[in-house]
């Protein structure tokens, strides 16, 4: 499955797959939402790009950007048994960024939940919060301090995920970490239920120099 980096005219970002032989058709094509993806390092793209489509390759995955060879392997262990090539790879990449905040991850349903969260307590000095509103709601974001709420299609590719409905939105925390300048992802208590936290998973998220945590409530 070939990826490239689409930027549309409505202040959309958005990752479009093409696929391949061997691969299955997406039932949507293209991951998108009002998050810039200017400065997202490279393994985190493609890190992206397998947690929204990872359901559908068979074949290569082509990146728009070399990745290193620790996503690359990364990627290819989490599709076994399907033999998955990650492709460009670079040898002498970027570091990764260092975050040293934890970026709690808000999807909500309807955009008048999103009022609630200003009259919650402010995340702590270390926290930053991440909301995503369905984009049929809403077609912008917002940013404070601590606070970042965007509007994507998550919420379409979660509905239909073979894993876990938590991996779309896992896709756009990895591609927002680093602007929200954090390395740690805190999902709802919710989501344990929901979501299989593998050694693949972990070996995925590690690569992008990512961790992952659940909240207590």
């Amino acid at each position: 499955m070939i990826f490239h980096h689409r930027k549309g005219l409505t202040g959309l970002s958005g990752i479009t797959a093409v696929a391949e032989d061997y691969d299955g058709i997406p039932l949507i094509d293209e991951f998108y939402s009002t998050l810039s993806h200017k400065n997202v390092h490279r393994d985190r793209f493609a890190l992206a790009c397998y947690l929204a489509f990872g359901d559908y390759i068979g074949g290569r995955l082509q990146s728009p950007q070399p990745m290193t060879p620790a996503m690359a392997h990364a990627i290819a262990r989490a599709a076994a048994p399907l033999d998955v090539e990650p492709t460009p790879i670079e040898y002498y990449a970027k570091a990764l960024p260092e975050g040293v905040g934890r970026l709690i991850v808000q999807p909500i349903e309807d955009l008048a939940d999103a009022g609630q969260l200003w009259d919650a307590s402010s995340p702590a000095t270390n926290e930053r919060r991440l909301v995503i509103v369905p984009v049929d709601q809403t077609n912008g974001s917002l940013r404070t301090l601590s606070t970042l709420v965007i509007a994507a299609n998550a919420n379409i590719f979660a509905g239909t995920h073979a894993i876990s409905p938590w991996y779309p939105y896992l896709a756009i925390a990895a591609l927002a970490a680093e602007q929200m300048e954090c390395n740690v992802l805190v999902l709802p208590a919710s989501a344990k239920q929901e979501l299989p936290v593998t050694t693949d998973l972990l070996d995925l998220l590690e690569a992008a120099s990512l961790c992952l945590e659940f909240s207590n409530n």
